[in-house]
């Protein structure tokens, strides 16, 4: 941000006039009023649906920063004249829920953001808890959710080659921390696969990765839950398998030396290996998905560590002459599956557990079921059999349920409880077409497009929603400083204590204006500083400025080369703005419209040098040079400038006038 100074000392007294916290409590009020940030009837091409995080308490300054970068975006579409839908969601547990979202809607509203609160939704909103429940019956149906020891999981490899290769298109308009987030969290190993077969009876598919050498494998390793060699393990190797499970030991692998490891009692016979291989369960195969995989100590410390755990080691001398070069080029992905049960107060796993059935699936047309609370609420009849039954303790977890809630903007508040998957309103907002993320919201952003097509699959979402993000960028992190004057702002009760002191264009300006939003930067009171100083500059040169000239009429009349350098500065400054939030590249934005104000003040200086006084059509000029300025500001500190507009006497809000088209 460049520094400006004062025109006239006079002007320097004159900032004591702008009072953030007065000038900011009209505005909103008034937007309030005329509801001027609803979601209008969708427009076809030019319908907009911008997304943001959902909101999670405390509310610190890095989600204020994502907030601000999609709420200038928003602004600036609805000055382009597009439709704009643009809401917000929030995050809590269910014990904290309502303290949480009174706050964090209280902190949004001082921000003075251009919400539409009419969209807004909860995760933890009674209506979502219904739906919650059928998309885990859906998904149990489809085989995407399955029970692993004592708790259910997500199967995320379901869609991971589909969103691998849409990766490879969406790349060029995404942020390259978005795409490498994804590619890393789906993990593709490229390789080849063989057939072996179990000694025995049975075959096994056995994935090899480029990089390994068959002949050098001292075991194949598998996941419990292996299609194909679930039902030859023994009894008691399933309980072993259920005993490690319960003792965590799927979670916390990743210690080398204590790698954990079942044998399974079987051999599998492995092409272009001369000994049969021990078969074992193991989290060593986590990295490659379903697959079953070859163990080479030589190349891996965990396979070396599973190794020296074997009480057997590979004998015999058995090879399969009539596989030999039967290989497949095979892709497996790594993507870990991801628990969505749990006891953190959500809506029940719609799961009944009876006496003779065992675990059965709930009935659709009973949902919504009771929650966890109250005498009798686990009481049900067991679906097949009519007998007395219990509920499922466990509730669904809210990962889960943040697949899918960012939804539920796009379809009206009134719809949601009925309709809310398979609206219409999707077909009309989707794909969304800019989403602001956090930097380490990449795996979300995954999850949320495996979601959308399993949603598809399912005809609760149109095909055109399969990709639901047309674009996105991440922003880096805000770090807090050494200042104490302005660090220890992690929650929203400190944030409010900032507003108050300093006001929300201030917040605005200096977050977006501190870095590319992909560039994190430390938090340390100077962006604060520099922010306020140009707000006071600004309202010290603009404010007598405008309340001089006739807004209605001001035009910047070429007739002189000052003014037609001044008229070219505008226009240049206008295309310049409208590139850089087209790219969500704020910092560069702020840095292009502050530029203008400069430009205005030296247009003046010159003028005066060069005739001594201004003239009347110099005057009109700066007029209009600054109601330009106005606009192109009004995404980035929207009070001021439509204080300054108003102050002006140009008809109508700021924030509903059109962006400037200079010619």
């Amino acid at each position: 941000m460049e520094e400006t100074t004062l025109v006239e000392r006079k002007e320097a007294e004159h900032c004591a006039s702008y009072a953030p916290a007065a000038v900011e409590r009209r505005w909103q009020t008034s937007w309030a009023a005329q509801d001027v940030f609803s979601t209008g009837p969708p427009d076809g091409k030019d319908s907009v649906c911008v997304f943001a995080d959902c909101a999670k308490a405390p509310l610190d300054l890095e989600q204020v920063r994502g907030f601000a970068i999609a709420d200038a975006y928003a602004r600036f579409r609805r000055a382009k004249g597009g439709a704009v839908l643009f809401s917000i969601g929030f995050d809590a547990s269910a014990e904290r829920a309502e303290r949480d979202v009174e706050e964090t809607r209280v902190t949004l509203r001082r921000l003075g953001f251009s919400v539409d609160w009419g969209r807004w939704f909860e995760s933890t909103d009674p209506a979502s808890r219904g739906l919650s429940q059928a998309l885990f019956l859906a998904l149990l149906e489809r085989g995407a959710v399955y029970r692993r020891g004592s708790r259910w999981f997500l199967r995320r490899s379901l869609y991971a080659a589909e969103n691998d290769h849409g990766l490879d298109e969406l790349a060029a308009h995404w942020s390259i921390g978005a795409v490498a987030a994804q590619r890393e969290a789906l993990g593709r190993a490229d390789g080849v696969e063989v057939e072996a077969l179990v000694l025995g009876g049975g075959k096994l598919s056995v994935f090899v990765p480029i990089e390994v050498s068959a002949e050098d494998a001292a075991f194949v390793a598998v996941t419990p839950d292996h299609a194909e060699i679930s039902a030859l393990v023994a009894p008691e190797t399933g309980a072993a398998v259920d005993e490690a499970e319960r003792s965590g030991w799927w979670r916390r692998a990743g210690g080398w030396e204590r790698m954990p490891a079942v044998d399974t009692g079987l051999q599998a016979s492995v092409p272009d290996v001369s000994v049969p291989l021990p078969i074992v369960i193991a989290p060593l195969v986590a990295r490659f998905g379903e697959a079953a995989v070859l163990g080479v100590p030589d190349r891996d410390e965990a396979a070396a560590a599973i190794a020296e755990q074997l009480e057997r080691q590979p004998e015999g001398a058995l090879r399969l002459t009539q596989a030999k070069g039967r290989k497949r080029e095979a892709v497996c992905y790594g993507i870990a599956d991801i628990p969505v049960s749990g006891r953190d107060g959500g809506a029940p796993v719609p799961v009944i557990r009876c006496g003779r059935c065992n675990s059965v699936p709930a009935a659709p047309e009973r949902l919504p079921l009771p929650d966890h609370r109250g005498d009798g609420a686990f009481d049900l009849a067991c679906p097949r059999c009519g007998r007395a039954a219990r509920l499922s303790d466990e509730s669904i977890d809210s990962r889960l349920v943040r697949m899918w809630t960012w939804l539920s903007v796009c379809v009206p508040v009134e719809d949601r409880a009925n309709s809310l998957l398979g609206h219409a309103a999707f077909g009309d907002w989707l794909p969304a077409l800019r989403v602001v993320g956090e930097a380490h919201a990449g795996e979300a952003l995954l999850d949320q497009r495996a979601m959308a097509k399993f949603l598809c699959d399912s005809d609760r979402l149109p095909p055109e929603a399969r990709e639901p993000f047309a674009r996105t960028v991440t922003y880096g992190r805000v770090l807090q400083g050494d200042d104490g004057s302005d660090t220890g702002l992690q929650g929203g009760v400190e944030i409010l204590e900032l507003l108050d002191r300093v006001g929300a264009d201030a917040v605005h300006l200096g977050l977006l204006n501190a870095a590319a939003p992909r560039t994190g930067f430390v938090w340390d009171g100077q962006q604060l500083r520099r922010a306020l100083r140009f707000l006071e500059t600004l309202w010290a040169y603009a404010e007598p400025r405008l309340g001089q000239a006739d807004a209605a009429g001001v035009e910047i009349d070429p007739g002189r080369p000052w003014r037609r350098r001044l008229l070219k500065w505008c226009r240049l400054a206008a295309e310049k703005v409208s590139l850089d939030i087209e790219g969500l590249e704020m910092q560069r934005a702020t840095h292009n419209a502050i530029l203008l104000l400069t430009r205005i003040q030296g247009f003046e200086r010159r003028i005066e040098e060069a005739d001594g006084e201004l003239g009347e059509e110099d005057r009109q000029a700066i007029a209009a040079a600054l109601l330009v300025l106005l606009q192109l500001l009004a995404p980035f500190v929207p009070h001021i400038a439509e204080e300054l507009w108003a102050r002006s006497g140009a008809r109508g809000l700021i924030a509903e006038t059109p962006w400037p088209e200079i010619s």
